[in-house]
């Protein structure tokens, strides 16, 4: 989930009793998202090759029922 620092998020901190400022909740954020970069991008990777891997089979059913269709109408 993606958080965004913005002046609301940091007012209901303030009221939940939390002492946090934009800027100190800001550099929270950056860091976490630093420190969780690789995971993220192994994250899209992985779904990257899942939706590859998902669209060549596709494909390689596609052509291999061409090759097939095209091997029937020569025999005939």
């Amino acid at each position: 989930m993606l958080i965004t620092p913005d002046l609301f998020f940091v007012e209901e901190l303030q009221r939940n009793g939390l002492d946090v400022t934009y800027t100190a909740l800001e550099q929270m954020y950056t860091k976490s998202r630093l420190r969780n970069l690789e995971a993220v991008q192994k994250e899209r990777r992985d779904a990257k090759r899942a939706w590859d891997r998902k669209y060549w089979h596709r494909c390689g059913k596609y052509r291999k029922a061409e090759r097939e269709r095209k091997a029937s109408d020569r025999t005939t």
